[in-house]
């Protein structure tokens, strides 16, 4: 199995090739992200589990090439750690299915 790193190092590799990196910008790239996130919306919609998993995988792909843009010196890993460090002693409840914080 791939890791993580691994599996971002890739997709940055296969970003450059295309000219991603070079061609567009960290606002082109959240539009994309929302593009995405629209696409997952309509699989919950129709419940549709290849769409999906297709539209969770397309939105950290931009996710991924939107930080490259951001910092290409710096890993999403660490603003991953950064925002779970911020988020592990948080105090919740759930609400309806629904993250709430204290």
């Amino acid at each position: 199995m791939i890791t993580f790193e691994q599996m971002e190092k890739q997709i940055v590799a296969w970003a450059g090739e295309r000219g991603l990196l070079e061609k567009s910008n960290i606002q082109r790239q959240f539009f994309k992200t929302i593009e995405e996130l629209g696409e997952l919306a309509k699989g919950i919609l129709k419940n549709d589990p290849y769409l999906i998993q297709d539209g969770y995988g397309d939105i950290i792909v931009t996710l991924i090439i939107g930080y490259q843009l951001f910092n290409p010196n710096i890993s999403i890993v660490s603003a991953i750690e950064s925002a779970y460090d911020v988020i592990k002693d948080r105090q919740c409840k759930t609400i309806n299915g629904v993250f709430v914080k204290d």
